[in-house]
C-alpha cells in the first residue's frame, strides 16, 4: 500500500490553527520518509490552555517557525493525488482543508482512509478507539500527541488493520476527499444551537448521531461543547434513549451521584450497552481529543 500518514497539532480548537505537523510516507509498504516540524499558526501568539496541556507546545516554542504556507511546498507533493491516513481523520483532514483556505491555496485532490473507524468496524466491543488505548491493546509504544510519534502508532495500527482485511474491504474503506466537507443541512436540535461555520464533516463520529452530556466539563462550558457537535454535523438530545448514541461524561459530584460517582444517565447507558444498544461512553479528555 502507497500512502500518506498524516497528523497535526494545533494552538486552538479552531481548525486552522496548526502548530505542529507529522508525516509518515509509505511507499510498497515499506517506510520511504518521514516529515516533522513546528508551524508558526496564524493566530500566534494565542494558544488554548487545554491544547497546551494535550500537546505540551506553547508559543515561544513556534515563534521563529514558519507559518503552514511557507512549508506547504515542502509536503504538497506527499498530500496531492495520495491516500492519507489519520486517526479520526475528520480532525486532520479538516485542520489540512480550513488551513489551506485560510491562505486562499487551492486544496489538492486526495482520499483519505480513517484507521479511528477502520478500527470500530473490525476490533468490535472494544471501551475505546483511541489511538493511545488501541495502541496499548496492541502493544505499540508512542509518546502521545506528538505529531511524529502519532504518525509512526497510526502506521503500526495500519498494519493491524491491513492484515485483518481483505483488498476489497480496504479499497471501500478509502473515501473520496470531495464527500468530506458539505454544506450544513438542517437537524433536529432540542436546544437551540445553530452551526457557527458553513460546512460539516461527513465522516466525523458524531455526523447525524445524537449526543448527550452529563456531569461539569472542566475544558470548556457545556454550551459551548454542545456547539462543537453542532458545528460537524451532529446531533443534540437530551434525553438518553435509543437513538443516544454517545454520552460524554464530565466530572460528577459524589454528594449528589453517591461513592460510585455515576450519574443517572451514565447507569443508564450502561444498561443500554449491556441490552446490545449502540452507545459509546466517552470521558471529557477523549471527546476532546476529537476536536483539539
Amino acid at each position: 500500500m502507497n500512502c500518506t500518514i498524516l497528523d497535526f497539532e494545533t494552538a486552538t480548537r479552531k481548525r486552522a490553527s496548526a502548530c505542529s505537523i507529522g508525516i509518515i510516507r509509505i511507499v510498497d509498504g515499506r517506510l520511504d520518509s518521514t516529515y516533522s516540524r513546528l508551524i508558526k499558526p496564524s493566530c500566534f501568539p494565542d494558544f488554548d490552555n487545554m491544547n497546551m496541556m494535550i500537546h505540551g507546545i506553547r508559543p515561544k516554542d513556534v515563534e521563529s517557525e514558519p507559518e503552514f504556507d511557507v512549508i506547504w511546498n515542502e509536503i504538497k507533493h506527499l498530500i496531492q493525488g495520495q491516500v492519507l491516513v489519520a486517526h479520526n481523520a475528520a480532525f486532520d483532514i479538516s485542520v489540512l482543508n480550513r488551513t489551506l483556505q485560510l491562505y486562499n491555496i487551492e486544496i489538492p485532490e486526495f482520499k483519505y482512509l480513517c484507521t479511528y473507524q477502520l478500527s470500530k468496524s473490525i476490533f468490535q466491543n472494544l471501551p475505546s478507539y483511541s489511538l493511545d488505548y488501541l495502541a496499548d491493546y496492541f502493544g505499540i509504544k508512542f509518546k502521545h500527541h506528538d505529531a511524529l510519534e502519532d504518525c509512526k502508532a497510526t502506521r503500526y495500527l495500519l498494519d493491524k488493520l491491513i492484515a485483518k482485511i481483505d483488498e476489497e474491504t480496504l479499497r471501500h474503506s478509502i473515501k473520496e476527499s470531495h464527500l468530506f466537507g458539505k454544506r450544513v443541512r438542517s437537524q433536529r436540535q432540542v436546544y437551540d444551537i445553530k452551526p457557527e461555520e458553513g460546512f460539516i464533516d461527513e465522516s466525523h463520529m458524531f455526523f447525524k448521531k445524537e449526543i448527550i452530556f452529563t456531569g461539569t466539563l472542566v475544558s470548556m462550558p457545556r454550551k459551548s461543547a454542545q456547539q462543537l457537535v453542532v458545528n460537524i454535523g451532529g446531533i443534540i438530545g437530551k434525553t438518553l434513549n435509543m437513538r443516544t448514541s454517545f454520552l460524554i461524561v464530565g466530572q460528577q459530584d459524589f454528594k449528589i451521584f453517591g461513592a460510585d460517582g455515576r450519574s443517572a444517565k451514565q447507569k443508564k447507558a450502561e444498561q443500554l450497552s449491556l441490552v446490545g444498544h449502540k452507545i459509546e461512553i466517552l470521558s471529557e479528555q477523549e471527546f476532546m481529543n476529537l476536536f483539539e
